[in-house]
This record gives structure tokens, C-alpha cells and sequence, in this order.
């Protein structure tokens, strides 16, 4: 017999081994908005490749506690059968903790057959094994980010590197307040190459026990450094480049494309 539940659109998960079967019923799931997945130990990934349009319209995805989990979305074996281009995915918000196995949230780059410009809020905790929140391609393509909040966690950039892409990306986040970096020693750039990014309305800027990160920096300074010889990627472009950025605090501005109402940096 098989169970469908065409209406359903919260779901709370815990302490279960596994969640879905391969040949889920047609109609299964299709209006689900809000899931909510904790201590389930066993739990190796969330969603497989073959049932991922079926989670289209889930608007908030929570995990946390799922000590085995290694990937969020799993699309290794994604194929033209499984995904046709452009699907697009209602996500909001995401919210991840303590989920100390996480190598991925997305396994593989979906070339833009996957779009998630949805996404509001992403917030990541004590998630140790994880190197990398984005690829390019969904990076490139998050137009209504507002938040972004990474602590604890094993993360050494924001985006994974484009395997055979020598070209800089440039990432713009328009709609982007507030930047929160907290005890990720490992923490290196947003991009492990050479890139750009705008963030027009940041807000709010935390950056703590980020040890390793060059946070300000002049980019003709940086041009100088490779005219004299230095190997490009070894200089660590600043998260940020002075000439582009305005720095407010009433009654006074300093010039240092986007206004800092609350500015927060420390190192560990």
C-alpha cells in the first residue's frame, strides 16, 4: 500500500533511521512548506537526487543534532532524467546545527538545473567537517539573501572553487543586512580564487576568531603585489576592499557600496 499525503505542509522528524523510500507515490509531499529534522543519528543524507523536485515548495528546512549526517542535498548521481533545467526551489530559510559529520549541503554543482533565489536567512553551527556552504552557481544566484551567519564550524570559504573555471566569478548580493563570522579558525575568503563580490546594503558586520582572514584591504595594493611577481594564488585577497566600501556611523561618515550601522571585528 502505498501512502500519499498531498496536503501536508509541516513535518517534525526525530530519533528516526530513515526517512524516505526510493519509490515515494506520486503527489507525495508536494505542498510540504516547513520540515524540521533532529537527532536522527543514523541519517547519512536528507534528500536524495532522485526525490529532489518533489521538496520544490519547502519554504524552511531545520536540522540539527543528526550526528551521521554527511549531506543535505544529495546530488551526485543528478541526471537529466531526475532534473530537468531550471527548478526552482522555494527555500527561505535554512538552518543547520550541530551536525559535527556534514561534508555538504549540496554535494555537487548543479550547473543552474537546481535555483534556490529564494533563500532569506542561511545559518550554520558546530558543523566541524564542513569546508564550504555554496557552489558557484547557486552563489551566483541568491538574490533575496539577507542573512548570513556561519559559527563554529570547519568552514574555510563561503563558495566552493569552480573546478575548470579560471575565470574571477563575481557574486552581487543585493538584498544582503547582516554578516555574522564566528570561531571559524579555518576561515579563508569567500572564494578560494580570485573574485568579486557586492553587498550594497550590509548592515551589520560580525567577524570573530576568524584567525586566518585578511578582512580589509586596498585592491591597487593587491594588483601590486602580482605585478612584482608574486604568485596570484598565493595572496590572500582581503574579504573586502576599502575603495569600495562607506563606513557610517552618525554623526560622521568615513569613506571607507555599502553603510555599516554596526561594525563587529575581533581575533582570536
Amino acid at each position: 500500500m502505498q501512502v500519499v499525503f498531498p496536503c501536508l505542509a509541516e513535518i517534525q522528524i526525530s530519533h528516526i533511521d530513515k526517512i524516505w523510500h526510493n519509490q515515494l507515490a506520486a503527489g507525495s509531499f508536494c505542498e510540504l512548506r516547513s520540515m524540521s529534522i533532529s537527532d536522527c543519528d543514523k541519517l547519512v543524507n536528507i534528500f536524495p537526487s532522485i526525490l529532489l523536485t518533489r521538496f520544490q515548495r519547502l519554504e524552511m528546512l531545520e536540522i540539527s543534532h543528526c550526528h551521521s549526517l554527511e549531506t543535505i542535498f544529495e546530488l551526485q548521481g543528478l541526471g537529466g532524467e531526475e532534473i530537468q533545467a531550471f527548478n526552482v526551489f522555494q527555500l527561505q530559510d535554512l538552518d543547520l546545527y550541530n551536525l559535527p559529520k556534514l561534508k555538504h549541503i549540496w554535494n555537487k554543482d548543479p550547473q543552474g538545473r537546481l535555483i534556490f533565489q529564494n533563500l532569506h536567512s542561511v545559518r550554520v553551527g558546530k558543523c566541524s567537517a564542513l569546508k564550504n556552504l555554496f557552489p558557484v552557481s547557486i552563489a551566483r544566484d541568491l538574490p533575496q539573501l539577507e542573512k548570513l551567519e556561519i559559527k563554529e564550524c570547519g568552514v574555510e570559504e563561503i563558495v566552493a572553487n569552480a573546478e575548470g573555471d579560471e575565470t574571477a566569478p563575481c557574486f552581487d548580493f543585493p538584498h544582503l543586512t547582516s554578516l555574522t563570522l564566528e570561531k571559524i579558525p579555518e576561515f579563508r575568503n569567500f572564494y578560494p580564487g580570485k573574485h568579486s563580490w557586492e553587498c550594497p546594503i550590509l548592515k551589520s558586520l560580525e567577524v570573530s576568531g576568524c584567525g586566518n582572514v585578511k578582512l580589509f584591504g586596498s585592491e591597487s595594493h593587491t594588483s601590486q603585489e602580482i605585478q612584482r611577481g608574486s604568485q596570484q594564488d598565493q595572496i590572500q585577497q582581503p574579504l573586502f576592499f576599502v575603495e569600495k566600501v562607506w563606513i557610517y556611523s552618525a554623526p560622521c561618515f568615513f569613506p571607507f557600496t555599502f553603510f555599516l550601522s554596526k561594525m563587529k571585528v575581533q581575533y582570536a
